[in-house]
């Protein structure tokens, strides 16, 4: 008979516990949320004897918190995966930013390098730069025939993106180079 009492009792005390814990519940939309975690621990609660007589009461306890931990460890492996990824593409991207400048520091004055990835990797998509040529490289590359300072620095910044092309394999297309 005292397991019909402590049964009975540990129903009506969870009863009350979560109907307080739904008063406590500041917002309409978590209340949902709260009975139908509530409900699922009333029905094992209630379901409890019935395991227990056919012998299965504690497998099936470890079995749905085995799930619960396995799921909620799911889901934050995947948050920190994708967190971890996205730190690693902005540090990849920031070590590309450098190394194009130090490639280029000889030739001319990089203001600003930026490099974009495609979305499903660390492959280079396109690379943009602001550069003013260094007067003493300006002449660089070789200039055959006399010409206006405004082909002087197209042919100079050809050069440049053919560096950048060939350095990281990207197409000559995918590169923008702006004076400054």
């Amino acid at each position: 008979m005292s397991f019909l009492y402590d049964y009975v009792r540990n129903i009506a005390v969870f009863i009350i516990f979560s109907a307080f814990v739904e008063i406590i519940v500041p917002n309409e939309k978590y209340r949902g949320y709260v009975k139908s975690i509530f409900g699922f621990f009333i029905i094992i609660i209630i379901l409890t004897p019935i395991f227990n007589i056919f012998g299965g009461g504690e497998a099936v306890f470890d079995y749905v918190g085995n799930e619960f931990n396995k799921t909620i460890m799911e889901k934050e492996g995947n948050f920190y995966d994708e967190k971890q990824k996205e730190i690693i593409r902005e540090n990849f991207v920031k070590n590309l930013e450098k190394q194009s400048k130090k490639i280029l520091e000889n030739l001319c004055v990089v203001h600003d390098a930026r490099f974009y990835l495609k979305d499903d990797g660390f492959d280079i998509e396109k690379a943009e730069f602001v550069v003013e040529p260094k007067e003493e490289a300006k002449n660089f590359f070789r200039i055959e025939k006399i010409e206006t300072q405004e082909e002087k620095d197209n042919k100079f910044f050809e050069n440049v993106k053919k560096i950048i092309s060939d350095f990281y394999n990207l197409p000559f297309d995918n590169i923008n180079i702006r004076k400054r």
